[in-house]
């Protein structure tokens, strides 16, 4: 009993503690920042080496140096293809065609992987025959990939991402552009979803 007591003790004095103020963001404040649909959008926007951002390949560089590929190339890649369609009717998040490469991401926003993998695994076998093939796992926090599937935390992929920038994603790029304050708000809102510092 005087263990109970104790505890309840303790749960009292934690109430007590000051919550640390989260730093708001565009997409915490629309309150879509965590849906799986539209984190994929922009991560798909933000993949794109030839897209309107302007970031070139920072994204999907960081995202290969995760997952240990480097030695993929990204010039010649097309933009993100959302939701393929697989034969028997899965989807598949993000699909990436390059020269004699292809990368597909699965991105999991507060759900763990339980995906029918091999359905995806199948599908780009028999439609991408011959091609070099990258399977990514994004979860938010580090967990097991299946076989033949690379597992990239999200931490970890922010973490690339900020260092390759080279300056704050909190400013314009030069000439103005608002790409690079859009990412930093992104990156920050995942950052919240994982809860780091939930517990600081």
């Amino acid at each position: 009993m005087d263990d109970l007591l104790q505890l309840g003790a303790v749960l009292i004095e934690l109430g007590k503690l000051p919550e640390r103020p989260t730093e708001k963001n565009v997409f915490s404040l629309g309150g879509r920042g965590y849906y799986e649909n539209p984190a994929s959008d922009l991560l798909a926007f933000f993949l794109n080496p030839h897209g309107e951002h302007g970031l070139k390949d920072l994204m999907l560089h960081s995202l290969l140096a995760e997952a240990d590929r480097e030695d993929i190339l990204t010039e010649g890649f097309a933009a993100p293809a959302r939701e393929v369609a697989t034969a028997d009717g899965k989807r598949i998040d993000l699909l990436m065609e390059g020269p004699g490469q292809i990368i597909v991401v699965e991105n999991k926003v507060r759900h763990t992987a339980q995906n029918p993998f091999e359905s995806y695994e199948r599908f780009i076998r028999e439609k991408h025959s011959g091609a070099k093939i990258l399977m990514i796992l994004l979860p938010m926090r580090p967990e097991a990939a299946p076989p033949g599937w690379k597992a990239v935390a999200y931490r970890d992929l922010i973490s690339r991402v900020r260092a390759r920038a080279g300056s704050p994603l909190t400013q314009p790029a030069t000439g103005g552009s608002k790409w690079p304050i859009l990412l930093g708000e992104f990156l920050l809102n995942l950052e919240q979803e994982y809860g780091e510092t939930a517990m600081n």
